[in-house]
């Protein structure tokens, strides 16, 4: 949920941290994007965040 609501910010694109915060971030976006109405999916697909979703 931290990715979702804020709390899991993205880090600096220099960070140690961005490489595991892209992998846990595009795995919560596929779950989103499969859970999302076929109709809808189509508005999401270009987002860069699961916040953005």
């Amino acid at each position: 949920m931290g990715f979702v609501d804020g709390p899991i910010l993205k880090p600096k694109a220099d960070s140690d941290d961005m490489m595991i915060w892209m992998h846990y971030n595009a795995m919560v976006k596929g779950w989103l994007r499969s859970a999302i109405n076929k109709e809808v999916r189509g508005s999401v697909a270009h987002v860069d965040t699961t916040r953005e979703i």
